[in-house]
């Protein structure tokens, strides 16, 4: 009897340790530094079970697991989780992983994407969480980059600005950045993030004079709740710039549809601040960002007077079929 219980523990110990591999091409690896090695742009790093690892890519390699409770990357030392530099050319994706750990005085404690050539880059069915960055991001940063994401948690992270998402879009003739970069956000929730400045959920930087650079952003059937920030934008805190290709027209555009917003604060109680917010860097009020939203809801936390919206910044061609709490600088909404 006592044989047999040995054998038993070895073989549920030798299962655990098998379970931990990174395979490219069909050869297993123990660590993602010697699957990356191995691995070519183009190629995937198939990931079984949780890695305390991480990763600065400068191929378009792409990370896949099977499902983000079992498969992922928890971080236990120092520095973001996963860094894809301007280096990256081509399409890749991350998804069915958790990322988890990540603490930098940068841009993504979790994921930073920066200034990417690629065509599209896809996040899906990822979970995101308990990362920190001392700059914007601390979940996720997205700088000058397509990207699309889907069924995403970006949760209980933190960043002096941007405590879930950060966003931006590259200034000046950068040519490595592209111009008219989109990012897709779909069927994804930002929760319980916070930001030690501005922009709990989410903070988006598209100032300055872009030279032909804009960004375009559109959320669809996302949840951002229970985020927090020290200052302005509980839901988030948006920045728009002016084109400086002669046209002087705003370089940026947020769309919201079927996106939903509740019990977002601000660290301070002051309701006024628990909302969504917009600025800009230059020009005038022609140069506002574009802000559209339809059959959405922008509510914050406590009574009926908390901030859902303040439209001061921000173009609003379109505002149709929305429920909102508090908003301000309604002059701004055309239709």
């Amino acid at each position: 009897m006592k044989k047999q219980i040995t054998f038993l523990f070895f073989t549920l110990i030798t299962s655990v340790i098998i379970a931990q591999t990174a395979t490219v091409n069909g050869t297993s690896y123990n660590t993602l530094a010697e699957a990356y090695t191995a691995a070519a742009g183009g190629d995937i790093i198939v990931i079984d079970g949780i890695f305390d690892e991480n990763l600065t890519s400068n191929k378009a390699v792409s990370l896949q697991g099977d499902d983000p409770a079992t498969d992922g990357i928890v971080f236990t030392g120092t520095g973001r989780v996963l860094f894809y530099t301007s280096s990256v050319s081509g399409d890749f994706s991350i998804s069915n992983l958790t990322i988890s750990g990540g603490n930098v005085g940068g841009n993504g404690g979790g994921l930073l994407v920066d200034k990417s050539t690629s065509s599209q880059i896809t996040l899906s069915n990822l979970i995101v969480e308990n990362n920190s960055s001392g700059s914007n991001g601390g979940g996720i940063s997205i700088v000058a980059a397509n990207v699309n994401i889907n069924n995403v948690i970006s949760r209980n992270n933190s960043a002096n600005n941007g405590g879930g998402i950060h966003m931006a879009v590259v200034n000046g003739a950068d040519s490595t950045s592209g111009a008219n970069k989109i990012i897709n956000i779909s069927n994804s929730l930002i929760n319980n993030n916070t930001s030690t400045l501005i922009g709990g959920g989410f903070y988006v930087y598209a100032g300055g004079s872009a030279l032909n650079k804009t960004l375009t952003i559109n959320m669809e059937n996302t949840t951002i709740a229970l985020n927090a920030s020290t200052t302005l934008g509980g839901i988030g805190y948006a920045v728009g710039g002016q084109l400086a290709d002669g046209s002087g027209l705003p370089n940026f555009d947020l769309n919201m549809t079927h996106v939903t917003c509740g019990r977002n604060t601000s660290a301070g109680g002051n309701a006024a601040n628990f909302g969504l917010y917009f600025n800009r860097t230059h020009g005038s009020a022609a140069n506002n960002l574009i802000f559209n939203a339809y059959n959405s809801i922008f509510v914050g936390a406590g009574t009926i007077t908390a901030r859902g919206i303040n439209f001061a910044f921000a173009q609003v061609p379109k505002f149709i079929n929305n429920l909102s709490s508090d908003l301000n600088n309604t002059g701004n909404i055309t239709s």
